[in-house]
């Protein structure tokens, strides 16, 4: 294709809007938008807020004019007060009813509303005021400030209008001025930045086999290293010490997940709908119907002509798996689609929901069609029915519409997958992105629609090109094929089906799967099913190996107490004041069973109890407690004293504490 050959193509269709080159002139409408559409159904419907509401970038639009620099901090002011939304739906009804009224207040400030008193005063307004912010760079990051005041119940116990620095739920400083609390949060910032900077902090814990693993803190689930054979905590200690860099590294390996898509686009290969000739804007307009079409305005001629073509046969070849018409892949007219012109950091491509568009980027976004195409279809399957949202979000029991009963369907079809135990591993190490319902369904229509390819001999790597499995397996630095995020291929022949209902219920009946599909549909699935019981039957032998393991530990921990009561009574008989090598053993064996018993899991067994002040036992035979002198070691077994073991049950006052080595030690 010669470049002399190629017309002049410009945006066309509908004028879309909010692209990079109209950000400034149209942000503020898009986001007051935003904030209107989402009343108290579309905010309990919504699987998070982020999802449903999307602030623009504050300090670039004060930057701009777009608003005052007092808006901006009221409107983040205002916005920070927001909880994250519930999991329970009964407190999910009454944080939508609690956000929707401040979400109206967010979008009367950013139209021009006047700043209410109560904010102007806020102790966060203070401190961004005292920031200079948005014309200084300022970021609470995981900090918060508060002011106490008369009326508050911190009055009891802190002095009346200090300012208060909160990170979670703990009070990190007190200051007496906004400007004091600006350098604290930055100073914090930056130690926290040099921290991350360092890696994460390490510790070590026990699986149910008892073996010491070393894991990142608060990921108990990411087993950085095993320690097999490892039973010395101080040795534990000193691996983490001394060979701490090369954890480090091991946990970036384990981090690192290879890009999804193929470097490279192979020839396409399959009906000519073209012609052979460039498409033109018009020609594309004609037979797809999209609501508008644009282009960034750093994509050359050339490129908008190759993107243009490749983009045409993409979505014919899509038509043509599910067969679909052309006004059905334009979702009717109301999807437009754009090329880079909207593109976002980190993104190969992006749907937005508000404006119903595509974006596809001008290096990255080939092979990744079909995967926006699908949550374009999701979105609108719900907006054309009067609902915000996805219909693969909706439960099977709230499901009401066609559309949300088989997006129901379809997730429970996928849930039972090893697609989706394998998207759960690489969620724990790169966040609930890969778990998303929406996502999860997304990305199994693009293994369907390589399936459905595959099937019908067709090539077309624009509409979806990622990796298989061995693929995958090679590129990945720790080489795990339990993390593959996709479907395999008889994965995706056994959810064919599920998609097909799915567009079926917004298609009507003439969605049909063809019978040279359905045969290798029944072909696979039978692969499938044979995949999914050899895992289940690897799953199932690896857990029977853990609880025989564990239960040789806990049978070991039982020989260890009943040996310790004996040695125990024994040693109560010769007197408080022995001094024998019977008694420094004693207390060995105490801190070895205490170290083997506080790792378990179940049952909770801990040190038997003992009332140290009293050197009492309660009679189990009788109803009301009956208190007996024993010697002052007489250990009991209970299966779960994680205190004094007789407070509140069997009528004990004394204070209830842990009885640690020392405590029994000092008992003697």
């Amino acid at each position: 294709m010669k470049a002399n050959d190629i017309n002049k193509i410009e945006d066309f269709g509908q004028k879309i809007g909010g692209a990079r080159k109209d950000y400034y002139t149209e942000a503020r409408e898009a986001a007051a938008q935003y904030l209107t559409a989402a009343n108290v159904e579309a905010l309990k419907n919504c699987a998070n807020l982020g999802a449903l509401v999307k602030l623009p970038h504050l300090a670039t639009l004060t930057k701009n004019g777009a608003i005052s620099a007092e808006a901006a901090r009221a409107v983040l002011v205002l916005y920070r007060t927001i909880d994250r939304k519930p999991s329970r739906t009964w407190r999910a009804t009454r944080w939508a009813e609690q956000t929707a009224p401040t979400l109206a207040k967010i979008a009367d400030l950013l139209q021009g509303g006047e700043v209410s008193a109560e904010v102007a005063q806020s102790a966060e307004f203070e401190v961004l005021t005292a920031a200079g912010w948005p014309a200084n760079d300022f970021n609470f990051s995981v900090y918060s400030c508060d002011r106490v005041t008369a009326s508050s119940f911190a009055a009891c116990y802190e002095r009346i209008g200090i300012l208060r620095i909160i990170r979670g739920s703990r009070v990190v400083a007190r200051v007496a001025t906004a400007a004091e609390a600006v350098e604290k949060i930055n100073d914090f910032c930056k130690g926290d930045s040099a921290r991350r900077a360092d890696g994460p902090r390490l510790e070590a814990h026990k699986n149910r086999a008892g073996v010491w693993y070393i894991h990142p803190v608060g990921k108990k689930e990411i087993a950085i290293r095993t320690l097999d054979g490892v039973t010395d905590t101080n040795e534990v200690r000193r691996v983490m010490r001394e060979e701490r860099a090369e954890l480090i590294a091991r946990y970036k390996v384990l981090q690192s997940v290879p890009d999804l898509r193929r470097d490279w686009n192979r020839p396409r290969v399959g009906e000519d709908w073209r012609k052979g000739e460039n498409i033109t804007p018009e020609q594309f307009a004609q037979a797809l119907p999209f609501r508008g079409v644009e282009f960034g305005n750093w994509v050359t001629q050339a490129e908008r002509a190759s993107l243009l073509n490749a983009a045409f046969d993409g979505f014919h070849d899509l038509a043509q798996l599910f067969g679909l018409s052309a006004e059905d892949m334009a979702l009717r007219g109301s999807l437009a689609f754009a090329f880079a012109s909207r593109g976002k950091s980190g993104a190969m491509a992006h749907y937005e929901p508000l404006r119903q568009v595509i974006n596809l980027t001008k290096k990255n976004g080939a092979g990744c069609m079909a995967h926006e195409w699908f949550h374009a279809l999701d979105n609108w399957a719900q907006y054309s029915a009067g609902r915000a949202g996805y219909a693969t979000e909706a439960t099977t029991t709230a499901a009401t519409t066609a559309a949300e009963r088989s997006g129901a369907a379809l997730l429970q079809a996928i849930r039972k997958t090893e697609f989706f135990r394998r998207s759960q591993n690489l969620a724990i190490y790169k966040g609930d992105y890969w778990v998303k319902a929406i996502e999860l369904a997304a990305r199994g229509f693009e293994s369907v629609c390589a399936f459905l390819l595959r099937v019908s001999g067709v090539c077309s790597d624009f509409l979806v090109n990622c990796l298989d499995m061995d693929e995958f397996t090679a590129k990945d630095a720790a080489h795990r094929s339990d993390f593959y995020p996709y479907p395999t291929e008889a994965e995706a022949a056994t959810l064919a089906p599920y998609y097909f209902v799915f567009l079926r219920a917004i298609f009507g009946e003439g969605v049909q799967m063809p019978e040279s599909v359905r045969r290798e549909v029944e072909r696979l699935t039978t692969t499938a099913e044979s995949e999914q019981s050899e895992a289940q039957a690897e799953r199932e032998a690896q857990h029977a190996a853990e609880e025989a393991k564990r239960a040789e530990m806990m049978a070991a921990a039982k020989d260890h107490a009943a040996a310790l009561t004996a040695a125990a009574c024994q040693g109560g008989r010769q007197g408080r004041g022995s001094e024998s090598g019977d008694r420094r053993r004693l207390v060995a064996r105490v801190r070895e069973l205490r170290q083997v018993l506080r790792h378990r899991r179940r049952p909770w067994l801990r040190v038997p109890g003992l009332c140290v002040r009293r050197g009492v036992v309660p009679n189990y035979q009788g109803k009301q407690p009956h208190k007996k002198r024993l010697p002052p070691l007489t250990p009991l077994l209970y299966r779960r004293a994680p205190r004094c073991g007789f407070a509140h049950r069997y009528g004990c006052r004394c204070k209830p504490r842990i009885l640690s080595g020392f405590a029994l030690l000092r008992a003697l």
